[in-house]
């Protein structure tokens, strides 16, 4: 008779191996109890930790106390939950919705503070929860203990969660840190899911190292009949792709209209203050492009008064004010600025 929670089994298993690395109990220690009765032989704990599955439930909660964690098995309702959330997660990524996310967020939130010590639900609440902050730019990052633990889990969860765990790693704005990921690793790992919906900006990513003519011919041939199915999300990811090939084959009217498709969008989406900000400075580079200094002038404030910061566009703002004759708004962008942003998106 096959255990209706074999997966959870496998994976808590694995979880308490990893936890008694980083803990200080000798294999012999962690294996008594408070009252040092035997808990499971060397044996036993060797199978649980490699993912094989222990009759006794009890081993799996008495080694999980060790820890100071918690197991919970014959809970339907809650890992039926896991999954709801992830359907969720992955509807309001693909079709972005910043105020979805941000409820799915909350109820997170309250779930992650519930289950907080109960392994492998805690794990899989976080990693939606971190990924929703880093879509809708709600944080400064995970925690290195996070990032490290998902690294741990990725080759040992479902490939549902696996799926989320690559795309996590690849999109994450944290890649920036101080974080040891093979990225090199990951990109190619996303690779086999390059026609997910999930992955659609990975795919495009791609194009992005395509030389110019190559890429725009696969965006006309390819991607633009297909462009009445997708979300409104991807094709403002698809006329960002379009503006960046048009731009660079100098072609900046083009690219300045490509940009004004995907306002369009972004005035009738739900998107969040990344995609605004990047709306409004592609749009003031383009149009500084075109010697449209005024007009410049008009999108590249408003992406200054989204972020206080504009990166490398800062130059092109205040060269459009010296143009304009505003001095004195170029005094005050540079009393303004938040200078401690030195990566910024343009």
């Amino acid at each position: 008779m096959s255990d209706k929670f074999e997966y959870e089994k496998r994976i808590i298993g694995q979880l308490i191996k990893y936890y008694r690395k980083q803990s200080t109990y000798t294999v012999d220690s962690f294996i008594l109890d408070e009252n040092n009765n035997r808990i499971c032989s060397k044996n036993t704990l060797y199978r649980l930790e490699e993912g094989n599955l222990v009759k006794d439930e009890m081993v799996y909660y008495h080694l999980a106390k060790k820890l100071g964690k918690e197991v919970i098995f014959n809970r339907y309702d809650i890992y039926e939950k896991l999954e709801m959330y992830r359907e969720l997660l992955v509807d309001n990524i693909v079709d972005f919705s910043k105020t979805n996310l941000e409820k799915l967020e909350a109820r997170l939130i309250i779930d992650i503070d519930k289950y907080q010590d109960v392994l492998y639900i805690n794990e899989i609440l976080l990693l939606y929860r971190n990924l929703i902050q880093d879509r809708i730019n709600s944080n400064n990052g995970p925690l290195k203990a996070e990032i490290d633990i998902l690294l741990y889990l990725k080759d040992k969860v479902s490939l549902s969660d696996r799926k989320i765990i690559i795309y996590y790693f690849y999109v994450g704005m944290f890649r920036r840190g101080d974080y040891e990921i093979d990225l090199n690793k990951i990109i190619d790992e996303g690779k086999q899911y390059i026609n997910d919906p999930l992955f659609y900006e990975i795919k495009l990513d791609i194009l992005y190292e395509m030389d110019m003519l190559s890429a725009y011919d696969y965006l006309i041939t390819v991607e633009l009949p297909k462009i009445n199915s997708l979300t409104s999300y991807q094709k403002y990811l698809l006329y960002n792709l379009f503006e960046f090939v048009q731009l660079n084959s100098g072609s900046f009217q083009e690219a300045y209209n490509s940009m004004l498709k995907a306002y369009e969008l972004i005035k009738i989406s739900d998107f969040g203050r990344n995609e605004i900000y990047n709306c409004y400075s592609r749009l003031g580079f383009n149009a500084y492009c075109m010697k449209q200094y005024e007009l410049a002038t008009d999108w590249l404030m408003k992406a200054f008064n989204e972020r206080k910061s504009l990166g490398k566009n800062l130059i092109f703002l205040c060269s459009s004010l010296e143009r304009t004759k505003n001095i004195d708004l170029i005094r005050r962008v540079l009393k303004n600025t938040d200078f401690s942003i030195i990566k910024a998106p343009y």
